[in-house]
């Protein structure tokens, strides 16, 4: 294993932490993933207070007890993506929120914050029109 610093952008910002890489997988150690994640590894599993998610792939430890990024963010059922940089002793990886996470946001039928301009270059929030329907049509050239 070769030692990386690597930063990991999450919706709670982003953190830059030591880790060791080999081949395509990313190792830290239990203080890191607490760091990192806001879960702390127990032995019951990945845990936030009280409650506690099981880690039950054995892959997702080294044999000296580091966790495998990718199997802590799979544990948690977030999406994971990660890229060695250029020259090999950095790396980058982001983890996003849990789709559930983001469903419970929706459940109760309100639409998203959004800052849009009409037409007409007028500001506008789609939540000021909650009781219409609305249409959005979106165009890019890339």
């Amino acid at each position: 294993m070769t030692p990386v610093e690597l930063t990991v952008l999450s919706i709670d910002g982003t953190v830059t932490v030591d880790a060791l890489a080999e081949d395509d997988r990313l190792f830290l150690e239990a203080s890191v993933v607490h760091a990192v994640t806001g879960w702390e590894p127990k032995p019951e599993g990945l845990c936030r207070g009280e409650l506690c998610i099981p880690v039950r792939d054995p892959a997702a430890r080294d044999r000296e007890g580091r966790y495998d990024l990718a199997r802590v963010a799979a544990a948690l059922h977030r999406p994971y993506a990660a890229e060695r940089l250029d020259d090999e002793s950095r790396a980058v990886a982001a983890i996003g929120e849990a789709a559930h996470e983001r469903a419970a946001v929706y459940n109760d039928g309100t639409a998203p914050h959004v800052d849009l301009v009409d037409l007409d270059g007028n500001p506008f929030t789609v939540p000021d029109h909650s009781r219409r329907k609305r249409l959005l049509l979106a165009w890019s050239s890339w």
